[in-house]
């Protein structure tokens, strides 16, 4: 019979490669879907330190949100005023106040621009609406102090668990996240404020010259509005690198944001790539909420929002962050005997 033949079982035929390389899209794939119910996991417990973002996007569901009026609010209701009328006589039209308007929109268009533009300083921003908005001191003192203490380490813990997934670690998703979220604490506070501040004054900067530009369109005001919205989106290919800086270097803060800086010029196609995937995602979002599937959309949350962006830009930076900022330090560890005092793998 065959099977006692030496030869048998080792006849040349397709079978697979020993050394066979996926192309990137198709292991972009698999990890997703593998990962799938992980990624909605964390993003379950990430989701825990975001309240003040999902707070902000439930009141937006809920029409809280103050919006212009099409017609101006005044002492008397309007069916009196249509009866005070002659009987063939047109009723006015009625235009609102410009200035009553611009202040109402300026409570909502901030917000809307920073938290579509960079996921950061949404938390930031849903602060600035509750004080435009006049809600107690006490309540906005609170969710900052709340915001400013989570948001950089529960950052830098779905960073690790996300570049664990893309790297092909192994993870356990409470106890990995639990770790990153105590090791260096306050460092992860600050990179998390300075992230915050540094995110909200270009998304402000963003909002402020469209605003002039809209009043008055000069060379001058387009030009503002231009660099500061190509600024906007260097900063947030920036932050592509940040938080895995900090979950994988023991850099100070200033370090992590130069070297961050860095590595957005380095591969900035990749990253505007990313940027622009996160943003038709973000996109997508906040359009449902006038769709149909918008119930849909108010879970998404709970869901995806905020580990798949991180997921996708992880995935398409990584391979430069590895070969530029970690294999160089891998090999001066094995010169040194694991010794070196800048690079320390941190999950």
């Amino acid at each position: 019979m065959s099977f006692f033949n030496p030869d048998f079982g080792t006849k040349n035929g397709k079978g697979v490669k020993k050394n066979e390389k996926k192309s990137r899209l198709s292991v972009f794939w698999r990890i997703l879907r593998e990962k799938f119910g992980k990624l909605c996991l964390v993003n379950l417990l990430y989701c825990a330190f975001m309240i003040p973002f999902v707070l902000f996007l439930s009141l937006l569901f809920f029409n809280m949100v103050p919006v212009p009026e099409s017609v101006p609010m005044t002492g008397q209701p309007q069916t009196e005023t249509v009866e005070t009328l002659p009987p063939q006589t047109a009723l006015p039209e009625t235009t609102p106040d410009s200035e009553g308007e611009e202040a109402k929109w300026s409570d909502v268009a901030l917000p809307l621009v920073g938290s579509f533009l960079v996921l950061g300083p949404a938390c930031m921003l849903f602060l600035l609406f509750l004080f435009m908005n006049g809600f107690s001191p006490l309540l906005v003192l609170g969710v900052t102090l709340f915001t400013v203490l989570t948001f950089g380490p529960a950052t830098t813990a779905l960073t690790r668990i996300i570049r664990n997934f893309v790297s092909g670690k192994p993870c356990f998703i409470w106890s990995d996240f639990k770790k990153a979220f105590r090791q260096s604490y306050l460092r992860n506070v600050l990179v998390g404020l300075v992230d915050l501040l540094i995110s909200c004054i270009m998304a402000y900067a963003v909002y402020a010259y469209y605003g002039a530009l809209a009043a008055e369109s000069t060379f001058v005001n387009q030009l503002l509005f231009f660099i500061s919205v190509a600024i906007l989106i260097l900063y947030a290919c920036v932050r592509h690198y940040i938080y895995l800086m900090q979950t994988t270097f023991d850099l100070k803060v200033v370090h992590v944001m130069k070297n961050s800086l860095i590595m957005a010029l380095y591969g900035l196609i990749k990253n505007v790539g990313a940027f622009l995937l996160n943003a038709v995602f973000y996109l997508i979002f906040f359009l449902g909420y006038t769709a149909w599937f918008a119930p849909v959309i108010v879970l998404m949350p709970l869901a995806i929002l905020f580990s798949f962006p991180v997921f996708f830009s992880t995935y398409i930076v990584y391979p430069d962050f590895y070969a530029v900022m970690i294999k160089p330090e891998e090999e001066k560890q094995g010169q040194d005997d694991g010794l070196s005092p800048i690079f320390i793998d941190r999950g």
